[in-house]
């Protein structure tokens, strides 16, 4: 993850290391809920795995909650009379598809 670190602080250099480790952190909670929906824990195995397996998923992620906080959240534009609507989603639905949950069946 140092790489997809250094690359984020070169593209936005408006945010400090605590921003991207925030902005890591949450893509990684995403990750893990989308991942492992049916499942009321997740050990660190196989977050481990999820986390290496999914790494530049998490990078798309971590950049879309930027870019998401600016112009490119805007999901339809009217010329004249001039009005733009923001969509209020964190990630777009496109990249929360890519991921296909995991389910687990219980035994009793």
């Amino acid at each position: 993850m140092e790489e997809i670190k250094a690359y984020f602080k070169t593209k936005y250099p408006h945010l400090s290391e605590i921003d991207i480790t925030m902005l890591e952190n949450q893509a990684k909670e995403i990750l893990i809920h989308l991942l492992f929906k049916s499942q009321f824990r997740v050990d660190e195995t196989k977050k481990q795995f999820a986390f290496e397996e999914y790494k530049f998923w998490i990078m798309r992620c971590m950049q879309e909650m930027v870019e998401r906080l600016g112009i490119t959240s805007a999901i339809s534009y009217k010329e004249n009379g001039i009005s733009i609507t923001f969509s209020r989603e964190q990630l777009s639905e496109a990249l929360r598809d890519e991921i296909v949950p995991i389910v687990s069946v219980r035994s009793r």
